[in-house]
């Protein structure tokens, strides 16, 4: 194939594939990924696009691909991939979990935890040595300091014991087991799809091993959802009436102040402020989580003063 150097996307497209009808850009996640429909006459395709050449990421996704489809995870076929910054998908339409919770009877959603619950578990059992990726305790903490630079420093600038703040929130990330699993990293219900009455993952790109708990976290902890049965679906997940809280509760209270500091950063940063409105949820969960009680300053920050301005 020849290369495609210096054309916009839409004649890139339209040079590999003839018979495209119509492309429509449409809205992505909080990376720094494009992406366009594509519209034939009896199917639809999704383009994912990088803004430079990406070889060995586009060369993971199609080798996570794999592995999740041998785990017997639905993800998105790979159709073809274009001068290793353009890799293009099966369509899965709009109805993503988020948006399917919406509008369903709890009968239905229960099945759908159940459905998600098994996947938790197939995730759980893919062999930690597939994958390079570790969110060890380092790295745990570095998200932390992000948290703290985007988040703290920006809703409120005049604090000015950011030092002890997270001092105070490393004890707490020491207490996580240091034992790591296969983990998707992003298992939240903006990533997930339903489609031909089954689910789909997406954004598995940065798959990694983690803490036992952090996809369990990820979605019962979701910020873009408020899943009214935690209980229970913990119960599917660890087949166990009494779960390990105390390291489900920990894992959460890292992955929420790490999502802060995403949606700070893609507000003051990338001036995107779509995910504004997902903040006071996360706050929400931080707040009920019984890991604050051991972060007073955290908490005084956080809750006993005004608040951030959102």
């Amino acid at each position: 194939m020849k290369k495609n150097k210096n054309y916009p996307i839409s004649v890139i497209l339209e040079k590999n594939f003839k018979n495209i009808l119509k492309i429509k850009k449409i809205t992505g996640d909080a990376s720094e990924r494009d992406y366009y429909r594509l519209f034939f006459s009896r199917y639809s395709l999704v383009a994912m696009v990088y803004k430079e050449l990406e070889k060995e990421e586009i060369s993971k996704i199609i080798r996570l691909t794999e592995i999740f489809k041998k785990n017997s995870i639905n993800v998105p076929d790979v159709i073809d991939k274009i001068d290793n910054r353009i890799l293009i998908q099966e369509d899965l339409g709009d109805v993503s979990i988020q948006n399917y919770f919406r509008n369903s009877l709890n009968a239905e959603k229960e099945k759908v935890l159940l459905e998600i619950s098994q996947i938790l578990l197939k995730l759980k059992g893919i062999s930690s040595s597939l994958i390079s990726g570790s969110l060890d305790l380092k790295r745990m903490k570095w998200e932390i300091v992000f948290f703290l630079e985007h988040f703290i420093k920006k809703f409120f600038p005049l604090y000015d014991s950011v030092n002890y703040l997270r001092s105070e929130i490393f004890v707490q990330l020491e207490k996580i087991e240091k034992k790591s699993f296969f983990a998707h990293r992003d298992f939240h219900s903006r990533n997930m799809y339903y489609q031909k009455k089954r689910i789909y993952l997406i954004d598995f790109q940065d798959s990694l091993a983690a803490p036992e708990f952090y996809d369990l976290v990820s979605f019962s902890f979701d910020s873009y959802l408020d899943l009214k049965k935690r209980e229970l679906f913990f119960k599917f997940f660890t087949g166990n009436d009494t779960p390990d809280k105390e390291q489900i509760y920990l894992t959460a209270f890292q992955r929420n102040l790490k999502a802060l500091g995403t949606f700070g950063f893609q507000a003051f940063v990338k001036e995107n402020r779509t995910f504004m409105k997902y903040i006071n949820r996360t706050l929400k969960h931080i707040k009920n989580n019984p890991v604050l009680k051991e972060a007073p300053e955290l908490e005084k920050i956080l809750f006993r003063n005004r608040g951030p301005v959102i």
